[in-house]
Parts: C-alpha cells; structure tokens; sequence
C-alpha cells in the first residue's frame, strides 16, 4: 500500500505484472509457463529503485511443481547472467506467494567488501519469489496444482551487469553516460 500511487479520482498505476498470472491459469491449459513484461510504479527513489520500471514476472503452474524447481530456475538464470556470483535466499512477504523470498547476489561493485550500492552489506536483491499460494489456485478454480512466481526489475539487472552504481543514471540526462549505452 505505501508504495502505491494514487490519483485523486481512485486511479492508480499498477505496482506489478500479477494480473497476468491471473489470466493465465483461467485461460490456458496445463502446464503454464509465462512470463510477463510491463511497466510499473512505485514510490521508491534510490540508488537501486526509481519510482518507474519494466518488470518481468514468470509463472509456472502444474502439478509437481515445488521450491526446488523455483531455486534451480533462478540461480541458473542468474549465474548465466552474472556468471560466478553467490545467491543468498531470504525469507520475506509477498501476498500472493508462500513462502516467499527474495534473492540476492554477492555484490558486484565490491565483491563483498561493503559499499555504497550494497549499504556495506555485501548484498544486491536481485528479485522477489515464492510458491504460489494455495488461495490463489483456489480463486481459480485450480485443485491438485503448485506453482512458483518471480519478478525482477529489467533495469536493475542492465545497472548491476553493466557497472553503472546508481540505477537513476538511466533517466537523467547526462550524455555521457547515456552514450556509453
């Protein structure tokens, strides 16, 4: 709720590409492997967040499916695209997914050393997960079925594979930087 905007006609811009799952697991048969790309806003402005990104969200629903499917699925994504980094899974909320995580990879400013990127811990979130939540298969109408959802921010990824130590480089107007990319 807090990192939602709202407009004062009771508008408001989504925050991520869930919808889509929803429409999926109503219209498409088993299994489902989607994923989805689209913008979204938040009120979040820092270092490693700005208040618009593209977000690419994956569902994969049928039955068998469990954490370790989810784990093998993204450390292989992220070591092919980061090459040697440590992951480190830590627990977390997201309502829609239980249990939930979000991931994390050994800095690649500092290799774990500590700086200003990584708030001197070592650690870069990389993007949120979980299994999808027995309610949401339930609103549906999906029985005998598992799941697993992630999301992650295209831009995020570009800033931490290309070096750049502020994803708000992206949007400001300094040439070159932007003329470097």
């Amino acid at each position: 709720m807090q990192d939602t905007f709202y407009f004062k006609d009771h508008k408001l811009l989504r925050t991520h590409t869930s919808p889509t799952q929803i429409h999926a697991m109503q219209e498409q048969e088993l299994p489902i492997k989607m994923i989805a790309v689209g913008h979204t806003f938040r009120r979040d402005y820092d270092t490693t967040h700005t208040p618009m990104f593209s977000q690419v969200e994956g569902l994969v629903v049928d039955k068998g499916v469990h954490f370790g499917h989810l784990k093998q699925v993204l450390e292989e994504f992220l070591h092919a695209f980061f090459g040697a980094v440590e992951v480190r899974w830590r627990s977390s909320f997201f309502p829609f997914t239980e249990p939930s995580a979000e991931v994390d990879i050994s800095c690649v400013f500092c290799a774990q050393k500590g700086c200003k990127v990584c708030k001197n811990t070592g650690w870069l979130e990389v993007l949120g997960a979980g299994l999808v939540h027995p309610q949401v298969f339930k609103n549906v109408g999906l029985e005998g079925v598992q799941g697993y959802a992630f999301g992650l921010g295209i831009e995020r990824l570009a800033m931490l594979s290309c070096e750049i130590n502020d994803l708000r480089s992206f949007f400001e107007t300094d040439l070159r930087m932007l003329e470097a990319f």
